[in-house]
């Protein structure tokens, strides 16, 4: 190994790590960000699946018109 590129396995060394806990952490927050949208989409169908069911249930003969 020459005198230019004895440095490369210290900064190899020094950088591999924060670069994966960089992308650790960027996988983590993309799967929670999808996660919060699921669980908000999970909600608003439930929500919008209760406004029907009392809507049909309110109804004489259970059934809506």
């Amino acid at each position: 190994m020459s005198a230019r590129t004895s440095w490369y396995p210290s900064v190899l060394g020094v950088v591999t790590p924060v670069l994966l806990v960089g992308f650790g952490a960027s996988a983590l927050a993309n799967r929670l960000a999808f996660a919060g949208w699921g669980i908000a989409v999970a909600v608003v169908a439930a929500l919008v699946l209760r406004r029907a069911f009392e809507t049909t249930w309110g109804r004489p003969g259970g059934v809506a018109t």
